[in-house]
Order: C-alpha cells, then sequence, then structure tokens
C-alpha cells in the first residue's frame, strides 16, 4: 500500500507525480492539464491584477484528492519502481537536471526590470535568449563553463544581446552598436561607424528616431536634452564590445562602464512576449 502522507504532499507540491506514484495514469494527465491552464491563469491574474490563488487551490484539491485514494489501493502486481518513494523521486530529478541544462546552454528567459531599452522593450516584458555558441554557459546567476573566444559565435552590429557589464554581477539587455575594430562616433543624435553615418530617420512623434544598423532597422527614443553622453568618438578594442541602450537619454551603457569584454556575452535575444 502506498503511504498517504507522502502522497498528499506529492499532490501539493508536484500534482502529476501524486498520480504516478499511485499508478493512476488517468490522473496523471487530468492533473498534468489542469497545471498547465491553471499556472497560465494564474500568470495572466497576476500580471493584471496582482494576485490569484488558482495555483494554490488546484495544490489543495489534489492533496486531499491523493491522501484519500491512496488509503484505498492495493498493488496486485507488485509495485513498479515508479510507484516507491525514490522513484518517483528520480523522475522530478530528471526534468529538474534537464531544464538546467537546457537553460544552461541553449535558451533562457529573462526578465526587463527597466526602461533603457524603450521603445523596442518595456519594463515587464519577458525575453527568449539564444546562448549556444556564444560560449558563457550557467543559469541563475552561476557560470559552470566558459569556452575559449576563438570558438565563440561573434555579435553582430544592430543584434541585441544579453551580457555582464565590466565588474557587474547582473546582467544587461542592450545593443550592439561596435564591434571590435569599429571606431564609433555619437553627435547631434546621429552615429557614426568608422566614418560612415548610420542611416537615421526621424520617428512617428518629437522623442523617436529609426536607424538601420546591421540587418534590421530598430526605434530608439531622446527624451533629455543637455545628455552629456549624446557626443563621444571611441574606438572598439580587440576582443570587445561597444553597447548602448535604445532610450539614449536612460541607458546605463558602454558609454558609462566602457567596453563588454567577449566572455562577458551571454546570448542573443530572439523572442519577445
Amino acid at each position: 500500500m502506498p503511504n498517504k502522507w507522502f502522497s498528499a504532499v506529492l499532490g501539493f507540491f508536484f500534482q502529476p507525480l501524486a498520480f504516478v506514484y499511485l499508478a493512476r495514469f488517468k490522473w496523471v494527465l487530468v492533473y498534468f492539464l489542469g497545471s498547465v491552464i491553471l499556472g497560465a491563469s494564474d500568470f495572466v491574474l497576476n500580471r493584471n491584477l496582482g494576485y490569484s490563488g488558482l495555483g494554490l487551490i488546484l495544490a489543495i484539491v489534489c492533496c486531499i484528492h491523493a491522501y484519500r485514494l491512496a488509503k484505498n489501493i492495493v498493488f496486485e502486481n507488485g509495485r513498479k519502481w515508479y510507484s516507491r518513494w525514490w522513484g518517483v523521486l528520480i523522475i522530478p530529478l530528471v526534468f529538474f537536471c534537464s531544464i538546467l541544462s537546457f537553460r544552461s546552454f541553449l535558451y533562457e528567459p529573462f526578465h526587463i526590470p527597466s526602461e533603457s531599452m524603450l521603445p523596442t522593450l518595456s519594463v515587464g516584458d519577458h525575453i527568449i535568449v539564444s546562448k549556444l555558441g556564444y560560449g558563457l554557459y550557467g543559469t541563475f546567476g552561476i557560470n559552470v563553463l566558459s569556452t575559449d573566444a576563438d570558438s565563440r559565435k561573434k555579435p553582430k552590429r544592430g543584434e541585441i544581446f544579453v551580457l555582464y557589464p565590466p565588474n557587474e554581477s547582473r546582467v544587461f539587455v542592450e545593443r550592439i552598436i561596435g564591434i571590435p575594430g569599429d571606431t564609433v562616433e555619437f553627435s547631434n543624435k546621429q552615429l557614426s561607424i568608422n566614418g560612415i553615418k548610420v542611416e537615421t530617420n526621424r520617428g512617428d512623434d518629437d522623442i523617436s528616431y529609426v536607424e538601420n544598423l546591421g540587418e534590421h532597422p530598430y526605434s530608439v527614443q531622446y527624451i533629455r536634452e543637455g545628455n552629456p553622453y549624446r557626443n563621444f568618438q571611441v574606438t572598439v578594442p580587440e576582443n570587445a564590445y561597444f553597447v548602448m541602450g535604445d532610450n539614449r537619454d536612460n541607458s546605463v551603457d558602454s558609454r558609462m562602464w566602457g567596453m563588454v569584454p567577449e566572455e562577458n556575452i551571454v546570448g542573443k535575444l530572439i523572442l519577445v512576449w
């Protein structure tokens, strides 16, 4: 007979696993779908209303259901490995390690906390970053592997990257402006790379401009006159990058903390929602 208290704990924290342990696979599917649907609903409600308790209600219901079911189950053909406490705990362990590996080496989500990339990225936006090939692998602030610079993909001008500024433990989201060897000049809202002006056009309002640097045009904005960081000229050294935010008067970037070493590049933005 399965342990009813262990079933209840599993039901509260890992709803589908409680019914794997009890070998009731119909309920595994029911609670898996319920977790996905209510989890998405919680996300929407929390974002719009600031609170939600749908996931907690599901956890309590599943806890009670698993406890009552465990009292009456008898494994007539013997217990499979997944119906033992150690077996069912292996499943989330493998899942957790898979998620860590996926986030560390392939794709990782991030949350936008500031206005430095307006109007391209807004506060509260979520992004997905592609990490494979850029050589700095890890997640949750822990770096597990860093490859040689020669084997890494090279960021291109105009692309948005997640990166670590020099002597900083937090990641930033910035646009690549200058690559190694470039001379970057910025004057009167006009970027020039190696003496060639970047195509820049007035946007839909008085603060917006559209730059065409790289493969796709993007919007930038200027919200404060008299910003001392609007005029500069720098030459990007080898194995480093010059980056800026699209909110040019409200962004902490290479104009303040200098070039970003190549080994500090985390990954390229590929999706926003």
